[in-house]
């Protein structure tokens, strides 16, 4: 019979993905910041906040907070 592992209970967080757009106003909100959509994406592949899903920038949520 088979055993299967079972998870640790401290897994890390999963990606939280949100748009850019999404992102922009959340640091106007949240760190009192404006940037542009450009800088976002910038941030992102220098940084590797997110990914393309779709032909579209996501920015994982978790890291931008960290970030």
């Amino acid at each position: 019979m088979l055993k299967f592992k079972t998870p640790p209970s401290e897994s890390p967080p999963l990606a939280q993905y949100i748009d850019t757009v999404e992102a922009r106003e959340y640091l106007r909100k949240e760190a009192d910041r404006e940037v542009t959509l450009t800088t976002i994406i910038t941030w992102i592949k220098q940084y590797g906040l997110g990914r393309k899903i779709g032909g579209r920038w996501q920015v994982d949520k978790i890291a931008l907070n960290k970030f």
